[in-house]
């Protein structure tokens, strides 16, 4: 918010709550406030992420797929980070997210994998009989600078390696 242009006094006028009108100073011009637009940080960067579930049989579906929407906007939202794209499908989880330069790929992952990871396994406790592990996500993950969605050939290659990798 801009400062006023011109006041008549040195109160500072009161935003949150009118004055009753009995108790306005009619001596004060009329005051502009200027509300100035919120604009992308032309130095944010964009990174598009895939995780993979550790097994085939943990589909990402219904309930899953809405615990994990609404956990990945909270995670966004808590750090600071801007979600651009969301893709739930039922082996992956395919994300773009906008974050300060500061912010290390390492540590979006790290982040997001182990705070989705502790939501999935406490919310479904199904989930959990079939990893012995804290981690739900295959072991790994795909990430490219900007706001592009993997092609699709680029996710099956790293859906076949990851699951050749892990004996499947």
């Amino acid at each position: 918010v801009s400062e006023p242009d011109e006041t008549s006094d040195s109160e500072t006028p009161r935003v949150d709550q009118p004055e009753p009108p009995d108790a306005q100073d009619n001596s004060r011009t009329d005051e502009k406030f200027i509300f100035e637009s919120v604009e992308q940080n032309p130095y944010e960067m964009s990174y598009t992420c895939l995780l993979l579930s550790r097994f085939d049989s943990n589909s990402l579906v219904a309930d899953v797929t809405v615990c994990l929407q609404a956990c990945l906007k909270e995670i966004c939202t808590s750090f600071g980070w801007n979600l651009e794209f969301l893709s739930i499908e039922p082996t992956y989880l395919h994300w773009t997210v906008r974050v300060p330069p500061a912010t290390s790929t390492a540590q979006i992952m790290k982040v997001v994998r182990e705070q989705t990871s502790t939501k999935l396994l406490t919310d479904f406790p199904q989930l959990k009989r079939e990893n012995q592990s804290d981690d739900f996500w295959a072991p790994g993950y795909l990430i490219f600078w900007g706001s592009q969605p993997h092609p699709i050939e680029i996710i099956q290659r790293f859906i076949r390696q990851t699951r050749q990798q892990q004996g499947s």
